[in-house]
């Protein structure tokens, strides 16, 4: 008779901190004025201690209301938050241009231009930037430094230099001597006729993380936890749906075809069932997926999901998230606010835009301006308030990382999550030195 030999999973210290995120009170009667207040006062002084480590006592900090005291050349700082002028950006009224009889805007992959320019905006003032800041690499919502001084012809401000809010602070990470690893995956693709290689995939994914592959058991042992960061989903279901609903239209007389929505969800249901049963598993709410489409977005409810939902292997967490484990701090989204902040700028890397978020201290500096979120006058969520070791965004054509050094004495891993619909693959985090693993499933 064969004996058995049992390999027990590894296990880590977890903490959800996702707490920032979640909304108790969602009201909609208020401005998003506040909300941009709410985040030009939590980091002005960062900014200001920024500029004073900067440019020293050249950094006489002024507020928007003195410039016109200001004599021609005067160099001062003026700290406030950016805002872009963009011509081609979409807006209600050219959307009902059609109803007008007005050449509809058309969908674009970027909406920049060489007309765009940048201002300045606090204390319900405005001025206008020229000068040393690049205005096709800066979007709407960035707190800001600026050295410089007023324009004595048109009263605009010429920028000679500029700074962000000082960094975050980085919690120590404790020294691990043993390999754990946690498994990032986004676009698991649930949805109408999926690719025979897709099926297949999932099924080598749960087949892996459940210590099915024999010659990779002691490899998936050492997972702790699995991230799905969004789009449960498949993303052309939307697409299925309308052409569905079209042909109805066309032949009322037909019988109506099954949800799509609904058979797909359940098929993504009874496959985190079987998963939850070896293993826990976050997962995020992404663009294509079941819930509200404001940001932050909320986990996705127990309905949806009735039968994983009940798991204790299972997760529903909210976009963006945050967690530790073993004190590693993760942080990443569903990739929303980085695909927004490319639609709207020259930035065409995730990798790179991520690094630009960090620096701005502000994951979704785009919203509310043209990324949807909820209106909070108290608050702005997106702030990065720690600056993690593990930066992820999921839902990416392609996978992408780097290691980078930041400020003083920090080290972040910067990860772009593909998606697994369309590439078949996953990441694997070593928490103990934060190196990367790139695993296929064909």
């Amino acid at each position: 008779m064969m004996s058995q030999e049992y390999v027990r999973r590894s296990t880590c210290k977890y903490q959800d901190l996702c707490d920032q995120f979640r909304f108790r009170d969602k009201g909609f009667s208020l401005q998003y004025y506040q909300f941009y207040a709410a985040r030009l006062s939590t980091l002005y002084e960062s900014t200001r201690q920024a500029a004073i480590g900067n440019w020293g006592n050249e950094a006489k900090v002024v507020g928007l209301s003195e410039l016109s005291a200001m004599e021609n050349g005067d160099r001062v700082v003026i700290i406030g938050i950016l805002f872009k002028h963009m011509q081609l950006q979409p807006t209600i009224l050219k959307e009902i241009s059609e109803d007008n009889q007005l050449i509809p805007q058309p969908v674009r992959d970027r909406y920049i231009d060489d007309q765009d320019f940048l201002v300045l905006q606090a204390e319900r003032e405005s001025v206008k930037l020229i000068g040393n800041l690049s205005v096709h690499s800066h979007t709407t919502g960035i707190v800001i430094g600026l050295l410089g001084y007023v324009s004595g012809e048109a009263k605009e401000f010429v920028v000679e230099d500029y700074c962000y809010p000082a960094y975050s602070s980085q919690p120590s990470r404790p020294i691990c001597t043993a390999d754990k690893y946690v498994l990032l995956i986004s676009g698991l693709g649930f949805g109408p006729e999926p690719s025979n290689a897709l099926l297949s995939a999932r099924n080598m994914l749960s087949d892996f993380l459940s210590g099915m592959i024999m010659d990779e058991v002691e490899k998936a042992a050492k997972i702790v936890k699995v991230i799905v960061a969004g789009n449960l989903l498949s993303t052309n279901l939307r697409q299925k749906e309308e052409e569905a609903d079209k042909k109805l239209l066309r032949k009322p007389w037909e019988k109506k075809s099954r949800n799509l929505t609904n058979d797909a969800t359940r098929e993504a249901d009874s496959f985190l069932v079987e998963l939850g049963k070896s293993i826990h598993v976050d997962i995020l709410p992404g663009d294509t997926d079941p819930t509200g489409f404001l940001l932050p977005q909320e986990p996705i409810h127990h309905c949806i999901l009735p039968r994983s939902s009940v798991s204790s292997g299972i997760r529903c967490v909210t976009n963006p998230y945050q967690a530790s484990f073993d004190g590693v701090l993760f942080l990443g989204s569903s990739g929303q606010n980085v695909q927004n902040i490319c639609q709207y700028t020259d930035l065409k890397d995730p990798i790179e835009v991520l690094d630009k978020t960090l620096t701005w201290r502000h994951m979704a500096p785009t919203a509310p301006d043209t990324l949807q979120c909820y209106p909070n006058p108290d608050q702005d969520p997106f702030i990065v308030k720690n600056m993690p070791h593990v930066y992820f965004v999921g839902n990416q054509k392609k996978f992408g990382m780097k290691w980078k050094k930041v400020g003083q004495n920090a080290h972040v891993r910067f990860i772009a999550l593909p998606s697994f619909e369309s590439t078949l693959q996953a990441v694997m985090i070593n928490l103990r030195d934060l190196s990367c693993e790139l695993m296929g499933f064909m």
